[in-house]
């Protein structure tokens, strides 16, 4: 903002304005009852994570009412149990500079696929998903969505998975051959989208992950039925974006104490200001970013220029399967399931319930 914190603090108090008035009222009782309602289905969440999830969800909290409530209901500072990590020196100059995109594979036994996409410089999660494919028409999807939401980066980085081909083609298109626009390595190294994987594991999914396991040995789900897969997904799938939707608005607006408490949100709008700073003083022989200049994805029927694709971005290896299953219903059953199961009524205490109960459904079909 340019501005001085002694000046900051004068024009608050000439215009009468009070940080404190800004906290949210709520009383103790019922931030104790929200804080344990997150960390029942959050359970690995540290407190800044849950300061992040309470923003996301409206509540702005000074911190030792936060910690307070913590104590109260019994919980001590989140202990995740994560190994130490060798520290390797990762640096962006900017948002948008490079955007690092992945699949997560632990429920690849079910079926599922999760797909992101990591802000490299303000560590912003601008793009998760979870799918039934590991398809590059799904990869490039959510490549696109996330662009018109966030702005185009200047370089997509992804591992040589086959589901990245039509990403790199969209970068290549968008941003220009000669410019850097794509670069795919291996998958180990590409460090931010890797490092959010072990927190979205640890401090997202993993009460869902655990939930499927139990499932699966208690016999309630056969994950080599196709019937038990689809009857899975269509209980399950909106549970499960929902929980990454939470976990990704709890990141981005926790604070993050190697950068000043600043969140990734914050630190991705102050990184453009600066960004649009620095050009303007004629720090850049031409401008680092632009505007996508369509907001339409066009997805080409066939793709039939893979040898001219590997022979700028090199070659792409075929992308991992995950097991397929088919739709038994008709039009009219499909429809009868979903009111009957409501997927947006299901949650983690009634999973194993409502996929019971479709599944008695499908049998009496």
């Amino acid at each position: 903002m340019q501005i001085s914190e002694p000046t900051l603090k004068r024009r608050i108090k000439e215009y009468g304005l009070s940080i404190r008035g800004s906290y949210s009222n709520i009383s103790d009782n019922d931030l104790d009852i929200v804080i344990a309602n997150v960390l029942k289905r959050f359970p690995k969440f540290g407190l800044q994570l849950l300061q992040g999830k309470l923003v996301a969800d409206g509540y702005k909290l000074q911190e030792k009412r936060l910690r307070a409530s913590y104590a109260r209901i019994g919980l001590k500072k989140a202990k995740p149990g994560l190994k130490q990590i060798p520290h390797v020196v990762y640096h962006a100059d900017s948002p948008l500079q490079m955007w690092h995109m992945d699949g997560f594979h632990k429920f690849d036994g079910w079926g599922f696929v999760v797909h992101g996409i990591v802000d490299g410089y303000s560590k912003a999660i601008v793009g998760m998903q979870v799918s039934d494919n590991n398809r590059s028409e799904t990869v490039v999807k959510l490549l696109h969505s996330s662009c018109i939401i966030w702005v185009t980066p200047a370089c997509l980085r992804t591992d040589r998975g086959g589901e990245n081909v039509l990403a790199a083609d969209y970068m290549l298109n968008v941003r220009g051959v000669d410019r850097f626009s794509f670069y795919a390595g291996s998958s180990m190294r590409n460090q931010r989208i890797e490092r959010q994987w072990r927190d979205t594991n640890q401090r997202g999914v993993r009460p869902l992950l655990n939930m499927f396991k139990e499932m699966e040995n208690a016999g309630v789900i056969q994950s080599d039925s196709e019937l038990d897969l689809f009857i899975l997904h269509q209980v399950a799938t909106n549970l499960f974006q929902r929980t990454l939707e939470t976990y990704v608005d709890s990141w981005n607006n926790h604070p993050i104490r190697t950068e000043g408490n600043k969140t990734p949100n914050q630190l991705y709008v102050s990184g453009l200001v600066l960004l649009k700073q620095r050009q303007e003083e004629g720090q850049f022989l031409r401008p680092r970013v632009e505007l996508l200049q369509d907001d339409v994805l066009h997805l080409p029927d066939n793709f039939n220029d893979m040898e001219y694709l590997e022979s700028i971005v090199g070659q792409f290896r075929q992308a991992r399967e995950v097991p397929k299953f088919t739709n038994p219903l008709n039009a009219e059953e499909f429809v009868e399931l979903h009111q009957i199961v409501n997927p947006q009524s299901v949650e983690l205490d009634n999973l194993s319930e409502k996929f019971t109960l479709a599944k008695r459904l499908q049998f009496s079909h």
